[in-house]
């Protein structure tokens, strides 16, 4: 008798822990199921809210290859960094180590082999990006490409460029208008085998041809991104050729070095100088009066739209392929106001692309 007893309530402590496991299991599969639930209902909320995800639900993460060691590219930055921030995704910088097209290769090789959902960059001489750019083609990595515009579509995701054959003609007809078109121009780039600059040059060239016969480029001088040569180039084109009365440039870093040449050679008075961009030095310059203008490209709008094209792409919203970034001119009539005329242009989240097909 006894022993039956022991039986049964041996059947009973064992029917007990058994339904205790039971409900502990269904407990840990409920808190599992919760955990599963909530990350879903997260995600959710992340993609209603506009915040994009890669396919593991992680919010996306951008690389941007960027020199910013120039204010220029530091403008793109800071749309990007902006256009980041309202979004709310990961954005991330990496500076080149050297200012050359191989550094700069090397840096995007970096970038596609790391963890980024995505990359900006600018391919700004077209043969040496072929092979980074197939890489992240191959590797299922979008890319938007930014300021050059690069000839193979099929390479990247989209395209905020500056239109190059639009900008030469656009200064052409500034300089015809403030030369009544009568112009002997000294025309400075960094280097000839510059892809943007070399279309620039050449559709400047076209423009001015049709516009006057009074209008023409009678030198050529290349700034090599170096100060000391720029100054030694342009004292030496204003020296041999004295009938210069404009210096137009596509390069940056030596606009006001040409304000102090002509300055120190007393011809500062008979130029006009038009400048490219919006470096502090170059700003104050025409604050002053010493260049009269810049064709300042539109860096803020490719860096926010660069990011927006992104998180549009992981949303599954429609972007435009190809966008014109654009060109402002600064002058010592809006030089104080100008930054206004550059985020004017800018397609911020929620506004509709103007250009989507």
């Amino acid at each position: 008798m006894k022993s039956r007893m022991f039986i049964w309530s041996l059947i009973a402590v064992l029917a007990i822990s058994m339904t205790l496991m039971g409900i502990a299991f269904t407990g840990c599969k409920k808190v599992e199921e919760a955990a599963e639930e909530a990350a879903a209902e997260e995600e959710a909320a992340a993609e209603e809210e506009g915040v994009p995800v890669n396919a593991d639900g992680d919010v996306i993460s951008i690389g941007s290859i960027n020199f910013t060691q120039f204010p220029c590219y530091q403008n793109r930055e800071k749309g990007s960094e902006m256009a980041a921030k309202d979004y709310g995704v990961e954005h991330a910088t990496i500076v080149p180590a050297e200012i050359t097209v191989e550094s700069y290769v090397e840096a995007m090789i970096n970038a596609i082999s790391q963890d980024f959902d995505a990359i900006i960059c600018e391919p700004w001489v077209t043969d040496p990006f072929g092979e980074p750019l197939q890489t992240a083609k191959d590797k299922g990595l979008p890319v938007v490409v930014v300021h050059v515009p690069y000839p193979d579509p099929d390479m990247y995701m989209s395209e905020i460029f500056i239109d190059n054959e639009a900008y030469g003609k656009t200064a052409a007809n500034i300089l015809f208008e403030k030369t009544d078109g009568k112009a002997n121009i000294l025309f400075m780039m960094t280097n000839p085998d510059v892809a943007n600059q070399a279309v620039i040059k050449e559709s400047f060239e076209k423009a001015i041809a049709e516009l006057s016969s009074d209008m023409v480029i009678v030198n050529t001088e290349f700034t090599e991104a170096d100060a000391v040569k720029a100054a030694e180039r342009l004292e030496s084109a204003f020296t041999a050729y004295p009938e210069i009365n404009v210096v137009m440039f596509v390069e940056s870093g030596g606009v006001v070095v040409a304000a102090s040449v002509a300055e120190e050679m007393g011809i500062l008075d008979k130029l006009t100088i038009l400048g490219v961009d919006d470096p502090p030095d170059l700003v104050d310059a025409i604050r002053d009066g010493k260049v009269w203008g810049s064709m300042n490209q539109n860096f803020q709008k490719q860096g926010y739209e660069a990011v927006r094209n992104i998180c549009d792409y992981f949303l599954g919203n429609p972007f435009p392929k190809e966008t014109d970034a654009g060109i402002v001119l600064i002058t010592k009539e809006n030089v104080d106001t100008y930054l206004d005329d550059m985020f004017g242009p800018v397609t911020m989240k929620g506004m509709p692309y103007p250009d989507l097909d």
